[in-house]
Parts: structure tokens; C-alpha cells; sequence
């Protein structure tokens, strides 16, 4: 099984991190392979931004989803999930979402966990507009620049873990969370150091993301033909690259 992960931000050690996990979380599997933007931002940290992943995501699945069995969306806000959806004839699975789905799976009250404060709103409306904001009873954005610090091996940066298990107890604690989800992208790879220091379960969304897409992709699950999600038909769109154009008509 074949499993395209898209990230639509420039970043290119934050796709190696989520393959090499997604790869460490599904072993054979699946195979997961990764493309990266050239353009756009280098990391998504606000509202306007996530508008430009959105249309990158959708350039990239259309140039690369070819062959594929299914589609990781390589972003933590999932920008772009819902016109995959409605594009592709393969499932689309986004970090997000698959992290919150897996949460509910695990205990009632969830916790949030990102990197920076700014982004807890919009986590918060994506959320919701998925139906799963009311199953998150506590947030909370940690200032950590060094997170996105590349590095050569991708392991875990200890300040980082270290930071990440203090402001996580601390939310445990506070709201009284039965499941913890790490949400940012260049958390990937984080879930097991984190989880060492916590007692309550952490979910990391590209793990999550990666095994549903496996069991979706392996269902051979196909797009609708009628409703919302239909690929529209007939319609004219230009100054995009070919591929989406073709995908959109």
C-alpha cells in the first residue's frame, strides 16, 4: 500500500519527521512517501497562511496522488482536508482530525497541546467545523522557537520533550484530562519521550493519521457520487497548475 503524505509548507525536515514516524507507527503496512511545497509558507502560523497551505495542499495531491492508495495531509491544522475529500477519489486523512477521532477512542476529556498561543484559535474553529471542538476541554499553545530548529538526526530535541511534559502535566492536571493530543506537525516523532512523562495517554496526530489511513486505504474505499463531496462537474478554473485544473474539471 502506497500512502502519499502532503506537506503544503516549505519546511522539508518537518515532512522527513512525520514520514520517518508515520513509517516507525505502521511498519510494513504501508509505505509512506512525503512531498514538500515550494512555495508558501515555511510553517503555517495563521489564518491567512493555512488559506495558502490549503491551495498548496490541493496543487501537490493533484501533481502526486497518482498510484496512491490514500493521502496523509501533512499539516496539523489540515488545511485543505475537505476539497481533497471532495477532489480525490482515494481517502484523504488529516493530522487533526484523526488525532482528535483517536482521542475520543481513548478517554472523554481530551487536551490540546500546539506550539505557539496563536494558533490555539485556530485549532479551536477547525475543530469545531469538524463537529469535535465540544470533545476538547482544555488548549494550550508553548512558546518553543527551538522546535523548529532543523536538525540532522530528527530525534527529539530534549528541551523540547522536557517543556512539552511540563506544560502537559500541567494541563492534565488542571482539566482534569483523561487523553492528551500533540498537535504541530514538527511534533511528529515526539508521542513516545512525551509519553514516558505523562500519565494519562498522548496521541500524536501523524500516527494516528498514518494507521487510518491504512485501514482506509486497505478498504478500497472510493469517493461519493452524489452529495457535497462529489467532484464537481463542467466547472472552469485557470491560472492553476495543469494537474489541478484536469483534477477540477
Amino acid at each position: 500500500m502506497k500512502i502519499l503524505l502532503v506537506n503544503p509548507n516549505t519546511s522539508e525536515f518537518i515532512t522527513e519527521r512525520m514520514v520517518l514516524a508515520a513509517r516507525a507507527a505502521i511498519g510494513e503496512a504501508g509505505w509512506v512517501v512525503g512531498v514538500t511545497a515550494d512555495h508558501g509558507p515555511a510553517v503555517v502560523g495563521s489564518r491567512a497562511e493555512n488559506a495558502l497551505a490549503a491551495v498548496t495542499a490541493m496543487e501537490l495531491a493533484a501533481r502526486h496522488a497518482g498510484g496512491c492508495d490514500a493521502v496523509l495531509l501533512g499539516i496539523s491544522t489540515d488545511a485543505g482536508l475537505a476539497p481533497l475529500r471532495e477532489l480525490l477519489d482515494i481517502p484523504v486523512v488529516g493530522l487533526l482530525e484523526a488525532a482528535l477521532l483517536t482521542a475520543s477512542q481513548l478517554g472523554g476529556r481530551i487536551g490540546l497541546l500546539t506550539l505557539g498561543a496563536r494558533m490555539v484559535p485556530l485549532y479551536q474553529e477547525q475543530a469545531t467545523g469538524m463537529g469535535l471542538g465540544a470533545r476538547v476541554v482544555g488548549w494550550a499553545g508553548v512558546e518553543l522557537p527551538v522546535a523548529f530548529q532543523p536538525s540532522a538526526d530528527l530525534r527529539p530535541v530534549p528541551d523540547v520533550v522536557r517543556a512539552v511534559i511540563e506544560n502537559g502535566a500541567r494541563l492534565v492536571t488542571h482539566f482534569d484530562l483523561d487523553v492528551l493530543v500533540l498537535s504541530g506537525a514538527v511534533l511528529a516523532g515526539y508521542r513516545e519521550a512525551v509519553q514516558a512523562g505523562l500519565s494519562v495517554p498522548v496521541v500524536d496526530g501523524i500516527e494516528a493519521a498514518a494507521w487510518q489511513a491504512v485501514a482506509l486505504g486497505a478498504q478500497k474505499y472510493r469517493g461519493p457520487r452524489v452529495g457535497s463531496y462529489a467532484t464537481a462537474q463542467g466547472r472552469r478554473v485557470t491560472g492553476v497548475p495543469d494537474d489541478l485544473a484536469r483534477l477540477m474539471r
